[in-house]
Protein backbone atom coordinates (compact mmCIF):
# COMPACT_ATOMS: atom_id res chain seq x y z
CA UNK A 1 0.00 0.00 0.00
CA UNK A 2 3.24 2.21 0.31
CA UNK A 3 5.74 0.93 -2.07
CA UNK A 4 6.63 -1.49 -4.76
CA UNK A 5 9.51 -2.93 -6.25
CA UNK A 6 10.10 -3.81 -9.35
CA UNK A 7 12.19 -7.20 -11.00
CA UNK A 8 15.49 -4.65 -10.89
CA UNK A 9 14.81 -2.71 -7.46
CA UNK A 10 13.74 0.55 -8.21
CA UNK A 11 11.27 1.44 -5.27
CA UNK A 12 8.39 3.51 -6.40
CA UNK A 13 5.85 5.29 -4.45
CA UNK A 14 2.15 3.74 -4.16
CA UNK A 15 0.49 5.48 -1.44
CA UNK A 16 1.10 7.78 1.65
CA UNK A 17 2.46 5.86 4.73
CA UNK A 18 5.63 4.17 5.57
CA UNK A 19 7.01 0.75 4.86
CA UNK A 20 10.14 -1.35 5.53
CA UNK A 21 12.43 -2.40 3.16
CA UNK A 22 15.32 -5.16 3.24
CA UNK A 23 17.14 -6.23 0.82
CA UNK A 24 18.47 -9.34 -0.69
CA UNK A 25 20.89 -10.39 -3.29
CA UNK A 26 21.70 -13.85 -4.70
CA UNK A 27 22.02 -15.87 -1.01
CA UNK A 28 22.78 -12.55 0.93
CA UNK A 29 19.99 -10.77 2.76
CA UNK A 30 20.30 -7.98 4.49
CA UNK A 31 20.77 -7.96 8.14
CA UNK A 32 19.17 -4.36 8.71
CA UNK A 33 16.24 -2.79 6.91
CA UNK A 34 15.76 0.79 5.57
CA UNK A 35 12.09 2.83 6.84
CA UNK A 36 10.45 4.67 4.11
CA UNK A 37 8.23 7.57 4.29
CA UNK A 38 6.04 8.26 1.52
CA UNK A 39 4.91 11.97 1.68
CA UNK A 40 2.03 13.14 -0.62
CA UNK A 41 3.31 15.85 -3.24
CA UNK A 42 0.54 18.53 -3.19
CA UNK A 43 0.63 20.00 -6.23
CA UNK A 44 -0.02 24.42 -5.62
CA UNK A 45 -1.45 26.47 -9.04
CA UNK A 46 0.91 28.95 -9.47
CA UNK A 47 0.33 30.79 -12.67
CA UNK A 48 -3.05 31.28 -14.70
CA UNK A 49 -4.00 33.26 -17.40
CA UNK A 50 -7.47 33.79 -18.18
CA UNK A 51 -6.95 35.79 -21.28
CA UNK A 52 -9.67 38.34 -20.05
CA UNK A 53 -8.25 41.28 -21.55
CA UNK A 54 -9.48 43.22 -24.50
CA UNK A 55 -6.66 44.24 -25.92
CA UNK A 56 -2.93 45.74 -25.92
CA UNK A 57 0.16 42.49 -25.68
CA UNK A 58 0.08 41.73 -21.82
CA UNK A 59 -1.62 38.60 -20.54
CA UNK A 60 -1.89 38.60 -17.23
CA UNK A 61 -0.65 35.80 -14.74
CA UNK A 62 -4.40 36.71 -12.49
CA UNK A 63 -2.41 33.55 -9.51
CA UNK A 64 1.45 34.88 -9.53
CA UNK A 65 3.33 37.61 -10.80
CA UNK A 66 4.50 36.35 -14.60
CA UNK A 67 2.55 38.40 -17.36
CA UNK A 68 3.02 37.06 -20.65
CA UNK A 69 3.97 38.96 -23.14
CA UNK A 70 1.65 38.54 -27.00
CA UNK A 71 3.24 38.29 -29.95
CA UNK A 72 2.80 38.74 -33.63
CA UNK A 73 -0.87 38.77 -34.92
CA UNK A 74 -1.90 36.83 -31.82
CA UNK A 75 -5.10 38.74 -30.43
CA UNK A 76 -7.41 38.45 -27.47
CA UNK A 77 -10.52 37.80 -28.46
CA UNK A 78 -12.33 39.92 -26.10
CA UNK A 79 -14.40 36.70 -24.94
CA UNK A 80 -11.73 35.38 -22.58
CA UNK A 81 -9.32 33.93 -25.01
CA UNK A 82 -6.51 34.17 -27.00
CA UNK A 83 -6.41 33.53 -30.59
CA UNK A 84 -3.41 32.55 -32.34
CA UNK A 85 -3.39 32.47 -36.22
CA UNK A 86 -1.04 29.54 -37.07
CA UNK A 87 1.38 32.21 -38.43
CA UNK A 88 5.26 31.71 -37.39
CA UNK A 89 5.54 34.18 -34.29
CA UNK A 90 1.69 34.31 -33.18
CA UNK A 91 2.07 33.17 -29.81
CA UNK A 92 2.33 34.00 -26.43
CA UNK A 93 5.94 34.80 -24.13
CA UNK A 94 6.33 33.94 -20.92
CA UNK A 95 8.97 35.12 -18.30
CA UNK A 96 12.30 33.32 -18.24
CA UNK A 97 12.98 30.94 -15.47
CA UNK A 98 8.77 30.13 -15.01
CA UNK A 99 9.55 26.64 -14.25
CA UNK A 100 12.77 27.19 -12.69
CA UNK A 101 13.44 25.09 -9.72
CA UNK A 102 10.24 22.56 -10.22
CA UNK A 103 10.68 18.70 -9.55
CA UNK A 104 7.28 17.88 -11.10
CA UNK A 105 4.64 20.24 -13.46
CA UNK A 106 1.61 20.30 -14.71
CA UNK A 107 0.13 22.27 -17.84
CA UNK A 108 -3.10 22.34 -17.56
CA UNK A 109 -5.25 24.50 -20.37
CA UNK A 110 -8.82 24.71 -22.75
CA UNK A 111 -8.02 24.52 -25.97
CA UNK A 112 -10.39 24.97 -29.77
CA UNK A 113 -8.76 23.95 -32.25
CA UNK A 114 -10.65 25.38 -35.31
CA UNK A 115 -9.07 23.54 -38.28
CA UNK A 116 -6.38 21.73 -39.32
CA UNK A 117 -3.19 22.10 -36.72
CA UNK A 118 0.03 22.62 -38.58
CA UNK A 119 2.51 19.28 -37.84
CA UNK A 120 5.05 19.92 -34.82
CA UNK A 121 3.20 22.99 -34.06
CA UNK A 122 3.61 23.17 -30.20
CA UNK A 123 0.79 24.32 -27.75
CA UNK A 124 3.59 25.17 -25.46
CA UNK A 125 7.00 25.06 -25.12
CA UNK A 126 9.63 25.58 -21.97
CA UNK A 127 13.05 25.14 -22.46
CA UNK A 128 16.49 26.30 -24.51
CA UNK A 129 17.44 26.78 -28.03
CA UNK A 130 21.04 25.77 -29.20
CA UNK A 131 21.52 29.90 -30.41
CA UNK A 132 25.42 30.92 -30.34
CA UNK A 133 27.43 30.12 -28.49
CA UNK A 134 26.91 26.54 -29.01
CA UNK A 135 26.20 26.78 -32.90
CA UNK A 136 25.02 29.68 -34.50
CA UNK A 137 23.83 27.93 -37.79
CA UNK A 138 21.57 25.77 -36.08
CA UNK A 139 17.88 26.90 -34.28
CA UNK A 140 17.44 23.62 -32.71
CA UNK A 141 15.54 23.61 -29.63
CA UNK A 142 17.43 21.38 -26.19
CA UNK A 143 16.34 20.37 -22.70
CA UNK A 144 13.00 21.09 -23.17
CA UNK A 145 9.11 19.98 -22.39
CA UNK A 146 6.32 20.47 -24.99
CA UNK A 147 3.27 19.35 -26.35
CA UNK A 148 2.29 18.56 -29.75
CA UNK A 149 -1.13 18.40 -30.49
CA UNK A 150 -0.35 17.26 -34.39
CA UNK A 151 2.87 15.61 -34.30
CA UNK A 152 3.42 14.66 -38.20
CA UNK A 153 -0.40 13.75 -38.62
CA UNK A 154 -0.71 10.71 -37.12
CA UNK A 155 -0.47 11.30 -33.03
CA UNK A 156 -0.52 13.98 -30.26
CA UNK A 157 2.20 13.85 -27.77
CA UNK A 158 3.91 15.21 -24.71
CA UNK A 159 7.63 15.37 -25.07
CA UNK A 160 10.59 15.70 -22.75
CA UNK A 161 14.10 16.48 -24.72
CA UNK A 162 17.53 16.23 -23.16
CA UNK A 163 20.56 17.26 -24.79
CA UNK A 164 21.47 19.10 -28.36
CA UNK A 165 19.62 18.80 -30.56
CA UNK A 166 16.88 18.36 -27.90
CA UNK A 167 14.81 15.61 -30.06
CA UNK A 168 17.46 13.12 -30.28
CA UNK A 169 16.92 12.18 -27.16
CA UNK A 170 13.05 13.02 -26.76
CA UNK A 171 10.79 10.88 -24.25
CA UNK A 172 7.70 11.23 -24.99
CA UNK A 173 3.69 9.92 -24.20
CA UNK A 174 2.50 9.22 -27.37
CA UNK A 175 -1.55 9.10 -28.13
CA UNK A 176 -2.64 7.72 -32.08
CA UNK A 177 -4.54 10.49 -33.31
CA UNK A 178 -4.77 14.00 -33.64
CA UNK A 179 -6.68 17.56 -31.94
CA UNK A 180 -7.33 19.37 -35.17
CA UNK A 181 -10.78 20.19 -35.95
CA UNK A 182 -12.02 19.79 -31.70
CA UNK A 183 -13.55 22.09 -29.45
CA UNK A 184 -12.68 23.03 -25.57
CA UNK A 185 -10.54 20.37 -25.54
CA UNK A 186 -9.50 19.91 -22.03
CA UNK A 187 -5.97 19.13 -21.89
CA UNK A 188 -4.11 18.40 -19.25
CA UNK A 189 0.22 17.74 -19.18
CA UNK A 190 1.92 16.49 -16.33
CA UNK A 191 6.21 16.07 -16.01
CA UNK A 192 6.22 14.02 -13.02
CA UNK A 193 10.17 12.83 -12.84
CA UNK A 194 9.82 12.12 -9.27
CA UNK A 195 7.37 9.12 -9.51
CA UNK A 196 9.22 8.43 -12.86
CA UNK A 197 6.83 9.55 -15.95
CA UNK A 198 5.31 11.89 -17.95
CA UNK A 199 1.74 11.88 -19.05
CA UNK A 200 -1.46 13.83 -20.99
CA UNK A 201 -5.00 13.67 -20.35
CA UNK A 202 -7.60 15.01 -22.95
CA UNK A 203 -11.45 15.71 -21.46
CA UNK A 204 -10.43 14.07 -17.93
CA UNK A 205 -9.20 10.73 -19.56
CA UNK A 206 -5.57 9.26 -19.98
CA UNK A 207 -4.50 9.55 -23.51
CA UNK A 208 -1.06 8.64 -23.03
CA UNK A 209 1.87 8.25 -20.75
CA UNK A 210 5.46 7.45 -20.93
CA UNK A 211 8.24 6.58 -18.76
CA UNK A 212 10.65 9.68 -17.82
CA UNK A 213 14.18 10.20 -16.41
CA UNK A 214 14.14 10.12 -12.97
CA UNK A 215 16.96 10.39 -10.43
CA UNK A 216 17.43 6.91 -9.98
CA UNK A 217 17.33 5.51 -13.67
CA UNK A 218 18.56 8.35 -15.50
CA UNK A 219 22.54 7.88 -16.58
CA UNK A 220 22.82 11.73 -16.14
CA UNK A 221 22.48 11.74 -12.78
CA UNK A 222 25.99 10.10 -12.58
CA UNK A 223 27.15 13.02 -14.25
CA UNK A 224 27.87 15.33 -11.33
CA UNK A 225 27.30 17.33 -8.88
CA UNK A 226 24.74 15.50 -7.28
CA UNK A 227 21.16 15.95 -7.56
CA UNK A 228 20.20 16.46 -4.23
CA UNK A 229 17.07 15.16 -4.20
CA UNK A 230 16.23 17.65 -7.14
CA UNK A 231 14.48 15.83 -10.51
CA UNK A 232 15.45 15.88 -13.82
CA UNK A 233 13.89 18.69 -14.37
CA UNK A 234 15.24 21.58 -12.22
CA UNK A 235 18.47 19.64 -12.77
CA UNK A 236 22.28 22.17 -14.36
CA UNK A 237 25.37 21.37 -14.66
CA UNK A 238 27.31 24.35 -13.27
CA UNK A 239 29.54 25.77 -16.08
CA UNK A 240 27.39 23.59 -19.10
CA UNK A 241 25.46 25.90 -21.50
CA UNK A 242 23.63 22.09 -22.34
CA UNK A 243 22.69 21.59 -18.95
CA UNK A 244 20.55 18.51 -18.75
CA UNK A 245 17.21 19.23 -17.34
CA UNK A 246 15.34 22.61 -17.84
CA UNK A 247 17.57 24.69 -15.60
CA UNK A 248 16.64 28.28 -15.86
CA UNK A 249 14.23 27.38 -18.75
CA UNK A 250 15.10 31.00 -20.34
CA UNK A 251 12.37 30.37 -23.24
CA UNK A 252 9.05 29.59 -22.93
CA UNK A 253 6.02 29.92 -25.00
CA UNK A 254 2.23 29.23 -25.72
CA UNK A 255 1.96 28.26 -29.23
CA UNK A 256 5.31 28.54 -30.18
CA UNK A 257 7.97 25.51 -30.76
CA UNK A 258 11.73 26.33 -29.81
CA UNK A 259 12.60 24.86 -33.21
CA UNK A 260 12.69 27.65 -35.35
CA UNK A 261 11.17 26.13 -38.29
CA UNK A 262 8.06 24.55 -37.12
CA UNK A 263 4.87 26.15 -37.70
CA UNK A 264 2.56 28.62 -35.76
CA UNK A 265 -0.55 26.70 -33.62
CA UNK A 266 -3.96 27.38 -35.08
CA UNK A 267 -5.79 27.85 -31.91
CA UNK A 268 -8.07 29.37 -29.35
CA UNK A 269 -6.92 28.93 -26.13
CA UNK A 270 -9.45 29.86 -23.35
CA UNK A 271 -7.76 29.20 -19.91
CA UNK A 272 -3.72 28.10 -19.33
CA UNK A 273 -2.90 27.03 -16.00
CA UNK A 274 1.15 25.93 -14.41
CA UNK A 275 0.66 23.88 -11.53
CA UNK A 276 4.08 23.20 -9.22
CA UNK A 277 3.28 18.75 -8.85
CA UNK A 278 1.32 16.57 -10.42
CA UNK A 279 -2.31 16.73 -10.46
CA UNK A 280 -4.59 13.63 -9.65
CA UNK A 281 -6.15 11.49 -11.77
CA UNK A 282 -9.33 12.44 -9.80
CA UNK A 283 -8.87 16.25 -9.74
CA UNK A 284 -8.42 15.98 -13.14
CA UNK A 285 -11.77 14.57 -14.03
CA UNK A 286 -13.19 17.22 -11.28
CA UNK A 287 -11.69 20.19 -13.44
CA UNK A 288 -13.28 18.60 -16.94
CA UNK A 289 -16.14 18.34 -15.13
CA UNK A 290 -16.22 21.86 -13.77
CA UNK A 291 -15.09 23.76 -16.85
CA UNK A 292 -12.66 26.39 -17.55
CA UNK A 293 -12.55 29.21 -15.08
CA UNK A 294 -13.40 27.41 -12.45
CA UNK A 295 -11.31 26.08 -9.59
CA UNK A 296 -11.34 23.41 -7.33
CA UNK A 297 -12.11 24.29 -3.76
CA UNK A 298 -10.28 23.59 -0.65
CA UNK A 299 -13.16 22.86 1.87
CA UNK A 300 -13.65 19.58 2.89
CA UNK A 301 -17.10 20.60 4.71
CA UNK A 302 -19.72 21.65 2.12
CA UNK A 303 -23.12 22.50 2.79
CA UNK A 304 -25.83 21.11 0.32
CA UNK A 305 -28.86 23.00 -0.80
CA UNK A 306 -32.40 20.66 -1.18
CA UNK A 307 -35.14 21.70 -3.35
CA UNK A 308 -38.30 19.72 -5.64
CA UNK A 309 -38.39 20.67 -8.96
CA UNK A 310 -40.60 18.57 -11.02
CA UNK A 311 -40.65 15.62 -9.62
CA UNK A 312 -36.96 15.97 -8.68
CA UNK A 313 -35.10 16.42 -5.56
CA UNK A 314 -32.18 19.10 -6.45
CA UNK A 315 -29.09 19.31 -4.82
CA UNK A 316 -26.77 22.20 -4.87
CA UNK A 317 -23.61 23.19 -3.90
CA UNK A 318 -20.94 25.64 -4.80
CA UNK A 319 -18.84 25.22 -7.83
CA UNK A 320 -15.46 26.73 -5.91
CA UNK A 321 -15.98 24.03 -2.88
CA UNK A 322 -15.58 21.13 -5.54
CA UNK A 323 -13.27 18.87 -4.11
Amino acid sequence: NVARVDANGLVTAVGQGTATLTATVGAFNSTNSVTLTVNPVVPNLVHEYKFNETSGTTAADSKGSANGTVNGDAAFSGAGQIVLSGNQGSSVTLPPGILAGFDDVTIETWVTFPGAINHFANLFAFGNTDTTPLDPNQNFGFNYITFSPNAGGTTSQANFGQGVPGFSGERDAVMTGVLDNQSNVHIVVIFHPSAGYEAFYTNGVLAASNSMFNVLIDPVALVGPAFTNHSILTYQLANDPLNYGLGPDPLNYIGQSLYVNDSGLLANIDEFRIYNGPLTPAQIAADYALGSNQLLGTSTSVSLSASISGGNIVLKWPTTSAL
